[in-house]
């Protein structure tokens, strides 16, 4: 398929050669010290979920991590065999979900065992992962029951504990005293932890605890495996380093084209705005249905790499463009809202202060059921992901 054949002419475009430097540049930082883990969750953080996951596979990721059984069993659809770690965002009724297709699930309550085992026969097998509390209080068993539940998984139950793990987020990676106070707690009782386990003859593959900002800013923290997501897609926000990777973004540009452009005498209305001169308007298909912000009114795009405002409220699926200025404009041109377009640039940066967000909100806020996502390779269309 080609970019003209979409059935609606509004798309984003993924830079896997980008994804490719970036597992390239956290795989040379381990040193063979640890393996990583690929975390996709949210669609891939907004970078789209099947294709991502197939190239991060050939590009030597040996587990992927995702945020709901949803998202893991449309990957074994596609082919995907490698390991799936599931987060905890179910309740153990869905058990034989993850028996069904293969995915590890999250124990992230004490009693999570037991309760699985009275939705699933006692002699299904599963490999599971435990999420140990350490002071987000977000998911997580608590630190002083993970031993007994550990035992207990061991001696009186079919599950294996292929990992254990805990999560050092951005707080690693700010400046500020008491934040680094705050992770080198969550990681003295997260080592302490993997350490006794360890010394008890527990035989669990797997202990992580470092995200993209700790395995950068604390790399005490690889243990034997890292959960990546932001870093694999872009350079993470500012940030202290004791390593320097040289990681890329691989967000290349959301884009329309304008299909309607119609003329306009002066002093006749377009929604709320009387026009003070002779006027050309431009329609692109995309919307507050699509993830764009309402407060994207007045702001500009590029039409033929000049910037161009949007006018008036930004609709459910229509945005209107002055396009006035605009030699030649006509059905057809490509209107860049992100990315590249001749000599002008609308980077990711640009939005996210103009909306006031981060990048990860602004990527996470593309609705993929009607936007598809074009992926890039060695400067060639790849694949197209588009939502039937």
């Amino acid at each position: 398929m080609e970019i003209n054949q979409l059935a609606r002419p509004t798309w984003v475009e993924i830079d896997l050669d980008a994804v490719t430097n970036n597992v390239r540049e956290y795989t040379q930082m381990l040193e063979g010290r640890a393996i990583i883990i690929g975390a996709i969750k949210a669609h891939g953080y907004g970078h789209g979920l099947v294709p991502l996951a197939h190239h991060l596979v050939s590009n030597g990721i040996p587990i992927l991590a995702v945020g709901s059984v949803k998202d893991g069993r449309k990957l074994r659809k596609s082919g995907i065999t490698a390991p799936i770690q599931v987060f905890g965002n179910s309740f153990p009724q869905s058990a034989h979900l993850y028996a069904e297709h293969n995915l590890m699930p999250t124990f992230y309550n004490a009693n999570d065992p037991q309760l699985y085992q009275a939705y699933l026969r006692e002699d299904v097998p599963l490999k599971i992962w435990i999420k140990v509390e350490t002071g987000l209080g977000r998911l997580g068993v608590p630190l002083e029951e993970v031993e007994t539940m550990v035992a207990f998984i061991n001696n009186h139950t079919p599950y294996i504990i292929d990992g254990i793990y805990t999560h050092i987020g951005a707080r690693a990676a700010l400046g500020d005293p008491s934040d680094r106070a705050f992770v080198d707690q969550q990681w003295e009782r997260f080592e302490g932890l993997a350490t006794r386990l360890k010394q008890s003859g527990c035989n669990i593959p797997y202990f992580q605890a470092a995200s993209s900002p700790a395995a950068i800013s604390m790399p005490q923290t690889w243990m034997n495996c890292i959960s990546i997501g932001g870093g694999l897609f872009s350079d993470p926000e500012p940030m202290i380093r004791k390593i320097d990777l040289h990681l890329q973004n691989a967000f290349k540009a959301l884009r329309s084209k304008l299909i309607s452009v119609k003329n306009y005498k002066k002093g006749e209305q377009i929604g709320v705005y009387t026009l003070t001169r002779d006027s050309v308007f431009g329609v692109a298909p995309i919307g507050l249905g699509d993830g764009l912000s309402a407060k994207n009114k007045d702001n500009t795009v590029l039409v033929r790499g000049q910037r161009c405002s949007i006018r008036g409220s930004v609709s459910l699926e229509h945005i209107r463009i002055d396009v006035t200025d605009v030699p030649g404009v006509s059905v057809g041109d490509e209107v860049t809202l992100i990315g590249k377009q001749g000599g002008e640039e609308i980077t990711v940066n640009e939005i996210c202060q103009r909306l006031d967000i981060s990048s990860a909100q602004l990527w996470t806020s593309i609705n993929p059921s009607s936007v598809p996502y074009i992926f890039w390779r060695d400067g060639e269309i790849w694949e197209i992901e588009e939502s039937e």
